[in-house]
């Protein structure tokens, strides 16, 4: 907490009226903190800065570059909902495409540029200390939604994610995607996408992963009380990155 300004306006306070209260016999400080009240709490908070990052075919390595593709917060009936929006800061945004939404102080997207098959993931996060989940009765679970781009035909796909935590001595998670939906431009419509899931992934310092380029996911909680946790996969064609927020 940040309390030096109100910390000097003290000082003078006691200064401007020593002499006043010590001639009336009075506790300078005490009488001084009943004149200038104690400063009120600052809440801390954590800048939003991006934390996992997958690439099929393109580049991105600066946090610049990064930040101009976060997608628009929007107003607090739109979070945790999927939404297209156009990246800013990246070369050819012109004629990007990308979707993402925002979830527990985190947000997730995947952007497609210009060029045929190159997909990135990002997942952003408040950057508190990372740790594992607290203890809560029973299992605890974080819920959420997924956006992903198959890299052979550029169709969007969004679903429901569900990260599950059931062990809190030993702690691993269970990570499920579902009800997801592939949409289809040249069609105008969506189709159905087989649900998919990761099992038993170990949690350490916060964080966890699993497998290799191609067919992988990594993320980590995030939020001072751990209300969020976020991260990008690979599997099969598909790219893309996730977000959930503690129920």
């Amino acid at each position: 907490m940040n309390t030096k300004p109100a910390a000097a306006g003290r000082i003078a306070c006691v200064t401007a009226l020593g002499a006043l209260l010590a001639s009336c016999g009075g506790s300078i400080e005490g009488a001084c903190v009943g004149i200038c009240p104690e400063p009120e709490p600052v809440e801390e908070t954590a800048e939003i800065r991006p934390d996992f990052l997958v690439t099929h075919g393109t580049d991105f390595d600066t946090e610049s570059d990064l930040m101009g593709l976060l997608p628009p917060e929007g107003p607090e009936e739109t979070r945790g909902n999927v939404v297209e929006f156009d990246p800013q800061g990246i070369e050819g945004a012109m004629d990007a495409k990308a979707w993402g939404a925002w979830s527990a102080g985190g947000a997730l997207a995947v952007v497609v540029p210009g060029e045929k098959g190159d997909v990135l993931g990002i997942s952003w996060a408040p950057h508190f200390p990372a740790t594992n989940p607290k203890e809560l009765d029973g299992a605890a679970t974080w819920s959420g939604g997924m956006v992903g781009v198959n890299i052979r035909d550029g169709g969007a796909i969004s679903g429901r994610a569900v990260v599950v935590l059931e062990d809190f001595d030993d702690p691993a998670v269970d990570i499920s995607f579902t009800g997801m939906r592939k949409r289809i431009r040249t069609l105008g419509a969506d189709i159905p996408i087989p649900d998919t899931e990761w099992r038993g992934l170990p949690v350490r310092g916060g964080s966890f992963s699993s497998g290799f380029p191609g067919n992988r996911i990594e993320g980590r909680f995030h939020g001072d009380l751990h209300q969020g946790v976020g991260g990008v996969f690979e599997r099969g064609a598909v790219v893309g990155a996730f977000g959930s927020s503690r129920d």
